[in-house]
C-alpha cells in the first residue's frame, strides 16, 4: 500500500475510520438483484450473469465482481466513473436507475441496482 503520510486520509493516522480511498480512487459498492436466477451456469461465456456484468461495464470501471447467489451479485467499482441520478451518491442505500437501465438493456432483464454501503459483516441498502 502506498504511503498516505501527508494526505488528508493520514491526518489522524492512528485513528481508524471508514474510508473507500486508502491509496486508491474512491470506490462504490453496488448490489444487483435481477429477480431471476443469474447463478446457474454463471461461468458460461454468454450467461445471464455475464450479460449483467457487461451491462455494468458499459458505464463504470469495475474492480471487484462477487460470485452470484441466486438472483443477486455485489460489485465494487470506481465511484468517479459510476453514474448517479441527481441527489444520489455512493453508499446512500438508494436505487440507481442509471445503472439499472444499462444492466436491463444488456441482459434483457428487469434488474434493480442499489448504492450499497459496507457495514460490519453486511451490506446496507434499501
Amino acid at each position: 500500500m502506498p504511503s498516505l503520510i501527508g494526505t488528508p486520509v493520514a491526518a489522524n493516522y492512528i485513528k481508524a475510520q471508514p474510508s473507500t480511498t486508502f491509496g486508491t480512487r474512491e470506490l462504490a459498492v453496488f448490489v444487483v438483484d435481477c429477480d431471476n436466477n443469474i447463478e446457474t451456469d454463471y461461468e458460461d461465456s454468454d450467461s445471464r450473469f455475464a450479460q449483467v456484468i457487461r451491462g455494468l461495464q458499459t458505464c463504470l470501471e469495475l474492480y471487484v465482481v462477487g460470485r452470484p447467489s441466486g438472483s443477486m451479485v455485489t460489485v465494487i467499482a470506481s465511484a468517479t466513473t459510476a453514474p448517479f441520478p441527481a441527489g444520489r451518491s455512493a453508499g446512500d442505500g438508494n436505487r440507481n436507475g442509471l445503472l439499472e437501465d444499462a444492466v436491463n438493456a444488456a441482459a434483457n432483464e428487469d434488474c434493480y441496482v442499489w448504492n450499497a454501503e459496507l457495514r460490519g459483516g453486511n451490506l446496507s441498502y434499501d
